[in-house]
């Protein structure tokens, strides 16, 4: 990172307070780094491989890392470093696509928390609801204090009326859950149309309903939806986070059937 490169900030948000990276002081140290590491613009940035220089295309939220290279600059040991980067990833902060000669570490959500767009869609939600559609489908704004995204109109497929005048509040984890869905789908398909913001919001809410009011916590339902998209079956079939809220209970069994299946493998045990 050049000289020009450390002219600006980052956001860093309050909620960071209640997260586990707060827990342990070295963790949050990597954290920051890594914020402050990401490019804020898309870019060509060139990498050594050992045999000449390619360019590798970051987006914004993301750089190129190194363990040996980064445990310099953190002043800790490279199989530290990359164990930490690894925990990072584990919970959700970020994610690390790995090639022969580099990785490239992806920020979460960057596009929420360090976009400077959040504050023009927040004043343009400011307005009353929208009229209902002709079937009269209730309308609803969303209003999300951490990212200051909203949702205009709740789809005809969601599992709980939505009252016209209540403000529903989702968490920057339903969104990041939504995110995730969307991510392994284009993963799977490259062709299929992409996620919209509103649709996104409206997952993130299907994603807080499933915490509140079916009591599953952020943990089951990440694995759950990627659990759904490495499968064969699931990943044709699990194309909502609403779907997904409707086959919960089926996908949990399929999960537990497929984790015997595995001790069994792993075990060397012989099924007949």
């Amino acid at each position: 990172m050049g000289e020009e490169d450390r002219i600006g900030y980052v956001h860093v948000w309050r909620k960071l307070l209640d997260s586990r990276v707060w827990n342990s002081a070295e963790l949050l140290k990597v954290w920051m780094w890594c914020l402050l590491k990401a490019s804020h613009s898309q870019q060509w940035f060139p990498v050594d491989t050992g045999k000449g220089t390619t360019e590798v295309f970051l987006d914004k939220g993301q750089f190129i890392f190194g363990r040996n290279s980064a445990s310099k600059e953190l002043k800790q040991k490279p199989t530290t470093t990359y164990k930490r980067m690894l925990k990072l990833k584990s919970i959700g902060n970020i994610d690390i696509k790995s090639d022969t000669h580099y990785s490239i570490v992806t920020i979460c959500n960057w596009s929420i928390y360090q976009s400077t767009e959040h504050k023009k869609e927040q004043a343009k939600c400011q307005a009353s609801d929208n009229q209902v559609t002709g079937k009269e489908q209730a309308s609803d704004t969303y209003n999300n204090v951490d990212n200051g995204n909203h949702a205009e109109n709740a789809e005809k497929n969601s599992l709980v009326p939505i009252s016209k005048k209540k403000k529903l509040e989702h968490s920057p984890d339903d969104y990041r859950l939504a995110e995730l869905l969307s991510e392994l789908m284009t993963s799977n398909n490259p062709s299929r149309k992409p996620t919209s913001q509103a649709q996104l919001n409206q997952w993130a809410n299907c994603c807080r309903l499933m915490r509140e009011q079916d009591k599953r916590t952020i943990e089951d339902i990440e694995a759950h939806i990627r659990w759904s998209q490495a499968d064969e079956f699931w990943k044709a079939n699990i194309l909502s986070i609403n779907k997904l809220r409707i086959k919960y209970d089926a996908l949990t069994l399929k999960i537990k059937v497929s984790q015997s299946e595995k001790e069994v493998h792993d075990g060397g045990i012989e099924r007949w």
